[in-house]
């Protein structure tokens, strides 16, 4: 898990975000079983997720990622590859 913890701190390292450690933590949880690269995909797919709400919205807070839109994006690409089999 400390491997995907630090996978996670290094593809935000770049972004603008509000994630706690504590956040890190249940999504390193989360994450088991995914590959670097998926991992840096759904960082980068909840940062989108991020900025659009943004653009729909007049509270520029909204462009943060937070932990609540990357986990809800762990969730979906989750399912996603469950389903794919």
């Amino acid at each position: 898990m400390n491997e995907r913890k630090e996978i996670i701190r290094i593809h935000l390292r770049n972004k603008k975000h509000s994630i706690e450690e504590n956040q890190i933590v249940q999504t390193a949880d989360k994450t088991e079983g995914l590959s670097g690269a998926e991992i840096e995909n759904v960082i980068n797919l909840a940062a989108l997720t991020c900025i659009r709400k943004a653009r729909t919205s007049s509270d520029h807070a909204d462009s943060v990622l937070n932990g609540v839109d990357l986990n809800e994006q762990v969730k979906i690409f989750l399912e996603e590859k469950k389903r794919q089999g």
